[in-house]
């Protein structure tokens, strides 16, 4: 067996203390990186959607790390203004774990609440609630183009007014049930194309006439096995297409890309009302902390019944 010398020895010590060393400083630097992290302390968080004709209802909750769950504020001083006017300091409200406000959202108002959390900066957030949409020729088209296997897929044609001289936003939703909506598949309306993705909500960036007819092309259901495509166990299709706030368009398509459009836009809006975890990727309006203070009115449109096969 070859013997080290006394030099190789010394030098074999001190790499392996040099390892160790690195070992402890890689530990001891994680270490302080995770301490150092702001998102240990809690963050202050309001979440509230203002629809036409409906109560306001505002959640207040402290955010924490991603992996925990947002604890609800119950010691909040909440003031609501309707354009710039005060109306009134709501109270939290124990059986809905919310702060309710007697006040009734308005299209074509302006919005803004106060919030006061002792030892926290003061909280801000302010919106507007926009006109309904008048919507209408409500058409099915049974065959719209074909998938990636061959199958047909159905698609809705309606028409919209909208003001091309003045940034306008809207949702177009077409549930499944009481909680998910179908799917955008394939779409070739520009509109839509000109968002850069197939989730229904967009702008008037590209319109420049006061109307504008919308093709919407969807998965329906599941294939059958009679060769037929896409079918449903709910043929009715009822559209309701909403308007929306800019700060409800900016969060909302946060939202969707980032859930990568789960169909599930019940889940979207109840955990809003629910205080959803914030983080700093996700689009907030809410001045000094997190959150998301948007209005919306919603038109319910004819109910379509495609023809059975």
């Amino acid at each position: 067996m070859m013997r080290l010398t006394k030099k190789q020895i010394i030098n074999s010590k001190l790499v392996y203390l040099l390892i160790i060393f690195l070992t402890l400083s890689l530990f001891s630097c994680r270490k302080k990186v995770t301490d150092d992290l702001p998102f240990y302390d809690p963050v202050p968080a309001v979440n509230a959607l203002l629809e036409n004709g409906k109560p306001i209802n505002i959640h207040i909750s402290f955010v924490k790390l991603p992996d925990n769950k947002s604890n609800i504020c119950k010691n909040a001083e909440v003031k609501l203004f309707v354009d710039d006017v005060y109306t009134e300091t709501i109270e939290f409200d124990e059986d809905m774990s919310l702060y309710p406000a007697s006040t009734i959202a308005e299209a074509g108002k302006k919005y803004k609440c106060q919030v006061y959390i002792p030892e926290y900066d003061n909280l801000s957030a302010e919106t507007y609630v926009p006109q309904p949409v008048n919507v209408y020729d409500l058409e099915y088209v049974g065959i719209a183009g074909y998938d990636d296997e061959g199958c047909t897929y159905p698609a809705i044609r309606f028409s919209f007014d909208t003001d091309p001289d003045k940034m306008m936003y809207y949702q177009a939703i077409l549930p499944r049930g009481s909680d998910y909506e179908y799917r955008l598949y394939n779409s070739i309306d520009p509109v839509i194309t000109n968002e850069g993705n197939e989730f229904p909500i967009f702008s008037n960036e590209i319109i420049n006439t006061n109307n504008y007819r919308m093709e919407l092309s969807f998965l329906p259901g599941s294939h059958s096995s009679g060769g037929f495509g896409w079918v449903t166990n709910n043929p009715e299709i009822v559209l309701q297409f909403r308007a929306i706030s800019e700060d409800f368009y900016k969060y909302i398509k946060q939202i969707y890309l980032y859930n990568e459009y789960e169909s599930n836009i019940g889940d979207i809006i109840n955990n809003i009302l629910a205080g959803p975890m914030q983080t700093p990727s996700i689009y907030s309006n809410v001045s000094g902390g997190y959150g998301i203070f948007a209005g919306y009115s919603v038109t319910i449109c004819d109910t379509l019944y495609p023809p059975e096969r």
